[in-house]
C-alpha cells in the first residue's frame, strides 16, 4: 500500500518521522495546506502562512480552532480557486 501511496501523491513521502523531523517540517515552512486539525495548530502556534482544507469528516474541529483564532479567512471554500494563497 505504501508504493501505491508513493506513485498517487507529490511531495516529499516520509514514514513515521521521528518527533524532532516531524515538528521540523512545520518550523522550515514557509506554507502549509492541510486538512489536519494538528497541523493547524502547529501553524497557528509556529506563526507560519496556512490555508485549511475542510475534510468531509471532522470540520467541526478546524471550524472552531479558526473561530477562536480568529482565522476562519484561512479556509478553503473553492477547490477550483486558490487565490486565498496569494493573499496571506
Amino acid at each position: 500500500y505504501i508504493q501505491g501511496y508513493q506513485k498517487i501523491k507529490y511531495g516529499k513521502f516520509k514514514n513515521c518521522p521521528t518527533v524532532e523531523e516531524f515538528i521540523s517540517y512545520f518550523l522550515n515552512a514557509k506554507y502549509i495546506v492541510t486538512d489536519s486539525f494538528h497541523a493547524t495548530a502547529f501553524a497557528i502556534n509556529f506563526n507560519k502562512q496556512f490555508v485549511d482544507i475542510f475534510p468531509p469528516k471532522f470540520s467541526k474541529r478546524l471550524q472552531s480552532i479558526l473561530d477562536l483564532t480568529g482565522l476562519q479567512d484561512r479556509r478553503i471554500t473553492d477547490f477550483n480557486n486558490f487565490d486565498i494563497i496569494r493573499s496571506h
